[in-house]
């Protein structure tokens, strides 16, 4: 080994000859010593070697002697390398508990189970010139394996301590979406779209649309909160854009879901109650109760106002029915129920005309008229009807009664 720096004392430790330099055989050769104890001391070692000071004794003997051969030895100087873990998103943010193994660059392990520390770092020290390799083992809580190899050199010489980084990407969730009708979650709902944000309000993708099951899936998403909002909604469904936010957590396995929900377009209904006989005349003070198809009661207490009109808004497509249960005032109730069909995407109010019939009053005892006066020409025909019809009946008991007495 060239280079290497001695100096030749004597057995009192004075120095007889310094600055002997070994040649390119890694020798040095010294005549003409008398006889007598010496030694050789290291100060000064070839490139890429630790300094080995201790003293290299040899001893000349009296008389004619074959030349004194010594050996001396230097040990590679060692390197040294830091690895650094971060984020593969955010180089600031360090991650610890990744572990490691270090290999020769031929896949011979030489130390496992190196974890990165609180500040993300893994030293190893002396290492002698070569080539290695760091193998990720195992990753740190909410991180994906990266076993790619790390290559690094040792170089002759290295005084410096080698800096060599690794990132690891977050493991990344997923979540459903299930969109359903707001009144029976057993009906999904297909065609609806949705964007996707960040919480800040970033767009990360857009015409995400449920599928026949109603459903739309995200995945590859990393650790953090996020929002679908509606940007059309299903046929004949009202749009709802309220985001919906939702929070993908680290190490997540299951598919987060999500439930959205729509209303159908809702319509409206318009029942004018008109005179029977004058539809001009609106009757105000009807009293009316809303079924729905099965009977069940939705609404009581409506009554028509001035213009003789109840409206009712807000109703799901279905079929509904009026059922009158006061009439105005001098009217007869209209007993049969009033049918009508509020349809899907309904724009226009369903309008519904309903009669009522005058009651009529039997006259009262003082109102009859004396014997020989005629009815009165402003009386009703209704009521002479029922004046001859009560006499023919007194007639025809009379008759009977006679009959059976002879």
């Amino acid at each position: 080994m060239a280079d290497a720096v001695f100096a030749l004392q004597d057995a009192s430790g004075k120095t007889i000859h310094a600055g002997l330099v070994t040649d390119a055989d890694g020798k040095i050769f010294i005549d003409g010593l008398k006889p007598g104890a010496y030694r050789f001391i290291e100060t000064a070692a070839p490139f890429g070697y630790d300094l080995d000071a201790t003293p290299i004794p040899f001893v000349i003997e009296l008389g004619p002697t074959a030349t004194v051969t010594v050996q001396a030895e230097n040990e590679l100087t060692t390197g040294s390398v830091e690895l650094i873990k971060t984020d593969r998103d955010d180089a600031e943010l360090l991650v610890a508990d990744a572990v490691f193994a270090l290999r020769t660059a031929a896949g011979e392990l030489l130390e496992e189970n190196l974890k990165t520390d609180a500040d993300g770092r893994i030293r190893v020290t002396d290492l002698k010139p070569g080539d290695y390799q760091f193998i990720e083992t195992a990753a740190p809580f909410g991180y994906d394996l990266d076993d790619t190899p790390i290559a690094f050199t040792i170089v002759k010489g290295q005084t410096e301590t080698l800096i060599k980084t690794a990132t690891n990407e977050l493991s990344t969730g997923s979540v459903v979406l299930k969109k359903v009708d707001r009144h029976d979650a057993e009906r999904v709902l297909a065609g609806a779209e949705f964007r996707l944000e960040n919480a800040e309000g970033e767009v990360l993708q857009e015409g995400l649309t449920t599928d026949a099951t109603g459903e739309l899936a995200v995945s590859g998403l990393k650790p953090g909160a996020y929002r679908f909002v509606e940007t059309k909604a299903p046929q004949h469904y009202r749009l709802d854009a309220t985001p919906i936010a939702f929070t993908i957590v680290k190490c997540q396995e299951i598919a987060l879901t999500v439930l959205a929900k729509n209303e159908l377009i809702s319509g409206s209904v318009v029942l004018t109650k008109v005179d029977a006989n004058d539809k001009a005349v609106f009757l105000a003070g009807a009293v009316f109760e809303l079924q729905d198809a099965a009977g069940t009661v939705i609404r009581t207490g409506l009554v028509t106002d001035g213009s003789g009109q109840i409206r009712v808004d807000d109703l799901q497509p279905g079929d509904y029915r009026f059922v009158e249960t006061a009439a105005p005032s001098g009217y007869e109730r209209e007993a049969t129920s009033i049918p009508f069909t509020i349809g899907y995407s309904q724009q226009e109010a369903v309008h519904l005309t309903v009669t009522n019939r005058k009651t009529v009053d039997l006259p009262k005892e003082n109102d009859k008229p004396k014997d020989g006066a005629l009815l009165p020409d402003t009386g009703s025909a209704l009521y002479n009807y029922l004046l001859i019809g009560v006499v023919l009946m007194l007639v025809g008991g009379f008759a009977l009664r006679k009959r059976k007495a002879d």
